[in-house]
């Protein structure tokens, strides 16, 4: 008797031990490094959300409830928070708190299984294979660790199991089995792919109780347990469809469930929704998949012999013929097999060991070699990504961005991920942004899309861009959301591994590891942005050997100027692939000169006109490239504009009497004997403030400065009444006093006309980007002139002298927007905008977005960029914050 005792209560205590080795075996496995890898899903933030939504609202979803789900999953974890005592943010963000929640659901879910498995093989190894079967691949971990709904859904289906297995079934099992089954159900409707299996097992089971009734008690516990669902959407009036699409109802949301379908082929063929799910599966561990395969062909031939697996295998076949049946496969739609595949490979190594090995330890011995070759293989061989990499940080940086940074009524366009940590105003600060919406209820949700934002992209402010969103965007060609990123630009960002691949202007990601933060941007960058498409196309060369050439149609050549142009704009219209056209066009044709890296000004008719060089064009140029290298991350571009940038200043930059010069081409050529040919449009002291952080050599702040000492000094002497430039000066070598230049041109350059018009742009960037005292005194002064002038005489002069009088009183487009700018600084903004919208707006064709007959190269660019400086739409691209987390997790 005491030798029974004692086998016993060995046997229990080799239980326990097992059983709690199991557990923290799996939680390890779970848990380690979980609130970093995966990156936050929407999915995660959608339930999470409703959850909150619950517990602070009262309500199913912080958006109209419209059946999608049944709710029981969501108040499961706002039961979670009520036990953390209403913290979202105990572990970090809510995702990560969430998380813990699914590590707890994921270790009770692995108890179930190592019971089951133990009732029906009573032996200690074949339970513990079948839990770190359940938890050791990276597939089954990229997914379990994720709050969805399915792994909740795994466990009240795993109670509602195990229950069936204890030693003697009584009704309460069979009603604690319904029971859990409904909770099943109501957490997500496809656990009802494994009511048929669970209600055979119960007519087959042997048991005292009579087989009708058991089948019955079970049928009616589940289906009334579950009916709670359809009574309250009969009692919300919500059950029946509404005339008119007044509300939502419950019979529309369950055909809509059911009329989702995927690609109409074979789920083995190309395209179908269980092909790409599959190829995310193997990317994830081909081996896991293929060795299942394989071990899942053979349980099929087994279960012949072995009838233990029966009840595991007819279960993982059923769902597995929902998953290829032809409808919406989602990558995270395999979850419930794991289960049923770990009791399944775990009972049949068992049943066969019992073919060749008679005692119990023996038996105990061949039960370790697969759990001991699985181990090893893991802990050697296989991915450990999930240990090892940091995909959240850049979510949760770019959430703490927003809430410290944007104003609290922003209308913000988010992934569902942050809902919750953005509006509550318990995380990080007391702000609640009740205007951040998630995309998907933006594009969706009548209430939000029409009601609240009007199906307006202009009501939005900004968007914080996530992998998840930005497939969406390629999905809904025609979303509100969509339109609002068209109109938008980057603001910060935020990227991981430099594995992932991110291409947000071809709606191109590989992985979910990076945010971006992109400013809406109002109606008038919408004509800067149309007016890009339409200038690319036609003055833009994408075809051949000279793709990325922009060509004058009115002389049929290329300049350096004109390629910069194209890289400006094409940077701030977020353009990559025009940027890289006209770059690589420019740096292959143009950038040939000896002794330095600057750009030929002119080409035609194959082959360079002239190798001198114009330094706006290069300085736009290096500018350009500086803004690329922000905007997409390409660390060429910033070694390429470093170059130009060192070589601009050794060889146009000059000092005379203390004072610094920017030359309008290379010192040599500029050199006229005793002086130098200056042009004052060439200056841009907001290009020279940023060439000072990459380029800390060579003092251009002090260039800057020097500058606007030039341009006062140009505007306050030399019988100059209007404080405006002329196109070009002579400057003398020793004491650096203005002249005349007309002997080097063949027309008169004493005037303000086509080149000097740029000063008031290339300052007003100043004056924009860095609110510089010098600029904004500049172009005061500079418009105590022409308001003057226009006040007086209704218009403004093409050319105009020194002297007020004008040369040429008929219109140019590209003048007129100088003279707007200017307008700007003056005692009031009226005039300007006046001037504006006669000039320059009205005659700016809306259907073919272009201005006056679109063939005018120069005008069409600098209509473009005064009118981008003239409602401050072209940011100071080099201020976008990125940050690049490439920490990863060190073991």
């Amino acid at each position: 008797m005491k030798k029974l005792h004692d086998i016993i209560t060995h046997q229990r205590t080799l239980y326990a031990l097992a059983f709690i080795f199991t557990l923290i075996f799996v939680g390890v496995m779970h848990g380690y490094n979980m609130n970093h890898y995966p990156y936050y899903e929407s999915d995660e933030g959608t339930y999470i959300s409703q959850a909150w939504s619950v517990i602070n609202m009262g309500e199913f979803t912080p958006y109209t409830y419209w059946y999608d789900h049944p709710p029981m999953g969501w108040v499961f974890l706002a039961g979670w928070i009520q036990m953390l005592g209403g913290d979202f943010f105990q572990f970090g963000t809510s995702v990560d708190t969430f998380r813990v929640c699914m590590l707890m659901v994921h270790i009770i879910s692995t108890a179930l299984i190592f019971y089951i498995v133990h009732r029906v093989t009573k032996n200690i190894f074949a339970a513990i294979f079948a839990g770190v079967i359940f938890s050791i691949s990276p597939l089954e971990i990229y997914f379990q660790r994720r709050v969805l709904l399915d792994n909740i859904m795994i466990m009240w289906l795993l109670f509602s199991i195990a229950i069936l297995f204890v030693k003697k079934i009584s009704l309460r099992h069979i009603c604690a089995s319904g029971i859990f089954f409904a909770l099943a159900v109501l957490t997500k409707v496809t656990a009802v792919m494994f009511g048929p299996v669970i209600l055979g097992y119960i007519i087959l089971y042997k048991t005292k109780i009579s087989r009708v009734f058991r089948t019955t008690i079970w049928l009616l516990v589940s289906i009334m347990s579950t009916s709670f669902y359809i009574l309250y959407a009969f009692l919300r009036g919500e059950f029946f469809p509404a005339k008119n699409g007044e509300h939502v109802s419950f019979i529309e949301a369950l055909q809509f469930q059911m009329s989702r379908k995927g690609a109409d082929v074979h789920f083995w063929e190309y395209g179908s929704d269980f092909y790409f799910a599959l190829e995310s599966w193997m990317n994830k561990d081909i081996y896991f998949i293929i060795i299942g395969a394989i071990i899942i062909v053979l349980s099929i031939i087994v279960a012949i012999r072995f009838k233990n697996i029966r009840f595991f295998l007819i279960a993982f076949l059923l769902y597995f013929v929902f998953l290829i049946r032809g409808g919406v496969v989602i990558n995270f739609y395999i979850l419930p097999l794991f289960p049923f595949f770990a009791m399944i490979v775990a009972i049949m190594f068992y049943d066969i060991s019992t073919l060749f090995c008679k005692r119990e330890g023996t038996r105990a011995m061949v039960m370790f070699v697969p759990f001991l070759a699985v181990c090893i293989y893991y802990g050697f061989y296989g991915p450990r990504i999930h240990f090892l990499r940091d995909e959240t940080t850049p979510q949760s940086n770019a959430i703490e961005w927003i809430k410290k940074n944007l104003p609290n009524d922003s209308a913000v366009i988010i992934d569902s991920y942050a809902l919750v940590d953005i509006r509550d105003p318990h995380n990080i600060n007391d702000k609640t942004f009740p205007n951040a919406d998630w995309f998907y209820k933006i594009n969706r949700d009548v209430a939000i899309r029409d009601e609240k934002y009007h199906n307006m992209w202009q009501n939005f402010d900004y968007i914080a861009l996530t992998h998840e969103m930005l497939k969406q965007i390629e999905l809904d060609s025609h979303s509100l959301v969509r339109d609002a990123y068209r109109n938008s630009l980057p603001l910060a960002k935020w990227l991981g591994d430099r594995e992932t691949y991110v291409n947000e202007q071809k709606f191109r990601t590989t992985n979910g590891d990076w945010a971006m933060i992109f400013r809406v941007n109002d109606v008038h960058h919408a004509q800067l942005l149309d007016s890009w498409e339409s200038y690319r196309s036609t003055y833009i060369n994408f075809d051949g050997a000279n793709y990325g050439q922009v060509i004058d149609p009115a002389t049929n050549t290329t300049t350096s100027e004109g390629q910069s142009y194209a890289m400006l704009r094409s940077a701030w219209m977020n353009d990559h692939e025009t940027f890289l056209a006209a770059w690589l066009w420019a740096k292959n044709h143009l950038q040939n000169r000896v002794g330095d890296k600057l750009f030929s000004w002119q080409w035609k008719d194959d082959a360079v006109a002239d190798n001198s060089n114009a330094t706006d064009a290069d300085e736009d140029i290096a500018l350009a490239l500086l803004f690329g290298y922000k905007l997409w991350d390409e660390e060429q571009y910033l070694t390429e504009a470093k170059v130009i940038i060192n070589d601009l200043w050794e060889h146009s930059v000059i000092k005379i009497n203390g004072r610094y010069y920017f030359l309008p081409m290379h010192e040599r050529d500029a050199d006229k004997w005793s002086g130098y040919l200056f042009n004052p449009s060439y200056i841009s002291p907001a290009h020279y403030r940023i060439f000072a952080e990459v380029d800390p050599k060579h003092d251009w702040e002090q260039l800057a400065t020097d500058s606007y000492k030039t341009l006062n000094e140009i505007g306050e002497r030399y019988d100059n009444k209007i404080y405006l430039p002329a196109d070009w000066y002579f400057i003398d070598k020793k004491y650096g006093r203005f002249s005349t230049a007309n002997t080097y041109f063949n027309r008169n350059v004493n005037h303000f006309s086509f080149d000097a018009f740029r000063v008031l742009w290339r300052v007003a960037l100043d004056a924009q980007w860095f609110d510089a005292k010098d600029a904004h005194e500049y172009l005061t002064h500079t418009a105590e002139f022409v308001d003057a002038y226009y006040k007086k005489n209704g218009r403004m002069p093409m050319i105009l002298s020194k002297n007020g009088i004008p040369i040429n009183d008929s219109h140019a487009l590209s003048t007129d927007v100088g003279y707007a700018i200017s307008m700007l600084y003056g005692e009031s903004t009226d005039h300007a905008h006046e001037f504006f919208e006669k000039y320059v707006y009205s005659v700016y064709d809306v259907e073919r977005a272009f201005w006056n007959e679109g063939t005018n190269y120069y005008d069409e660019n600098w209509a473009w960029f005064g009118t981008g400086v003239f409602y401050n739409n072209l940011s100071n691209i080099w201020e976008i914050n990125v940050f690049r987390d490439d920490n990863d997790i060190t073991l």
